[in-house]
This record gives C-alpha cells, sequence and structure tokens, in this order.
C-alpha cells in the first residue's frame, strides 16, 4: 500500500495539479462484502418500527416496495444518460406511494428513515487510512480536495459519514450526483465540477474504484486520474455474495 501511495504522490506532483477529487464509497470509505441489497434490507428492518408507519406494516413488504422503487427509478437514471439521477427523497416518496403503509406523510417521515439508514451505513464503513493521511499531507501543501460521489444520498448525509469515520482533520467539498442531477459514469458531474471549482481538466486528479465512472470517463475529458481498486480477495468475496443473493431473491420472486 506504500508503494502505492508513493506513486500516487508522484503522479499528482508531476501532473501538477490543484484539486484532488477523490471518490466515497470503497476507496475512502470502505464497505463490508455484505450485498447492496442486502444492506437495504437491514435498513427497513430497523425504519419499520417507526412510529410513523401503521401496525401491521411489515419489514419485508417495505423492503420490497424500496427494491421496485429503485429499480424503476435507477432504470429512469440509465436512460437520463447522466442528466438524471435517483434521489432518496425520490426513492421514498415511491415508496410511500406504492404502499399504504403511513399514518401520516410528511418531512419528519423522511429525516427519521434517513437518520436510521446514516447509523447503519456507520457501522459498515471503515476509512481507508493511508488515503486519509496522504489526503491530509495533500490539504497541508496547499491542494483543495473534493469528495466525489454517484450516489443517492445528498451531500450533508455524505458529510455526515465522512466526518463521523474520517474525523475533523479532513475538509472540503461534498460534490454527489443526486443534489446536482448529474453523474460521474456520464462525464456530466465531472463537468459541472470544473465550473463549480473554476479549474481546467488538467489540474484536477481524481482517485475512484470504478474504472468507468472514475478512469476512463474523466480521463477522456482531459482529467488525470488513479485506479485504486479493492483487494483482489475483497472483490472475489463480494462477488459471491452478490451472487448468492441475487440467486436468492430470484428464487423468492
Amino acid at each position: 500500500m506504500r508503494k502505492r501511495i508513493k506513486l500516487l504522490e508522484g503522479a499528482i506532483e508531476k501532473a501538477q495539479a490543484k484539486v484532488i477529487s477523490i471518490d466515497v464509497f470503497d476507496t475512502l470509505l470502505l464497505r463490508t462484502v455484505r450485498p447492496e441489497l442486502l444492506r437495504f434490507k437491514d435498513f427497513s428492518h430497523c425504519q419499520a418500527q417507526l412510529s410513523f408507519f401503521n401496525e401491521g406494516v411489515k419489514p419485508e413488504d417495505l423492503y420490497i416496495a424500496r427494491l421496485k422503487a429503485g429499480k424503476y427509478l435507477y432504470d429512469k437514471a440509465r436512460r437520463g444518460m447522466g442528466e438524471f439521477e435517483v434521489t432518496y427523497k425520490a426513492i421514498f416518496e415511491m415508496i410511500f406511494s406504492m404502499e399504504d403503509c403511513l399514518k401520516k406523510i410528511d418531512r419528519g417521515v423522511l429525516q427519521s428513515c434517513l437518520k436510521l439508514e446514516l447509523e447503519q451505513e456507520k457501522k459498515q464503513l471503515s476509512p481507508c487510512l493511508y488515503l486519509s493521511e496522504f489526503l491530509k499531507r495533500q490539504q497541508s501543501r496547499g491542494r483543495e480536495i473534493v469528495y466525489c460521489s454517484d450516489m443517492y444520498l445528498d451531500a450533508k448525509s455524505i458529510g455526515f459519514l465522512l466526518k463521523e469515520i474520517l474525523g475533523d482533520d479532513l475538509y472540503g467539498q461534498v460534490i454527489v450526483s443526486s443534489d446536482w442531477q448529474k453523474t460521474k459514469r456520464h462525464g456530466s458531474l465531472f463537468k459541472e465540477m470544473l465550473i463549480e471549482l473554476g479549474i481546467v481538466p488538467g489540474q484536477l486528479f481524481h482517485i475512484g474504484d470504478n474504472l468507468r465512472s472514475d478512469v476512463f470517463v474523466p480521463q477522456s475529458l482531459g482529467i488525470n486520474t488513479m485506479y485504486w481498486p479493492r483487494s483482489y480477495a475483497w472483490r472475489i468475496s463480494s462477488t459471491i455474495w452478490k451472487k448468492s443473493y441475487d440467486c436468492y431473491l430470484k428464487s423468492k420472486a
């Protein structure tokens, strides 16, 4: 890992980058191998206990509604080609429209569900210490740090997770697809980021774990990048978990 950090520092110095952009999930904040859809099940089981929901609402019903809402919205996002992104609010508005599960729909419902979800997320995330220490050194040298993510959570929520897990020593703007309705995977979020930061592509250096969203797409825009994947063992374990759970869901459909 130290060798990779040294290579990264050399690449940034060579590029004379002014701003470092880093992907959040599975780059700076590391997840367990637990599949995303199973994490959603964890969230739903906690959220179904809220007093907002009518008696008799089953966690499994809330979970299935979330899967349906997510599939519909992400299919729409794929058709949007980087000009539409899924938001947490949109997911739950669709859940509420599908399920007669609420005593009353108001902002409090959404905030309570989000608070529970963030607490669950926090339990399953750990910092990449090598990268966090690297970023602190880069900040001390005058470089700006930006946290960039394609994610349904908003910047405030991601900022909360970053602060809770990394502490107060690291700071910087959070730029997330759900707020901007633009995406890394289509390049539109990177274009907006350059405008927001007032820099040209060659002054930005992006780090991330996704070959398309974090490497090939930004490179096509003239942005310097470095691929930062999870370990091979983690990727194999994650794939096995995901395929196993996908097969389970299909058997229940």
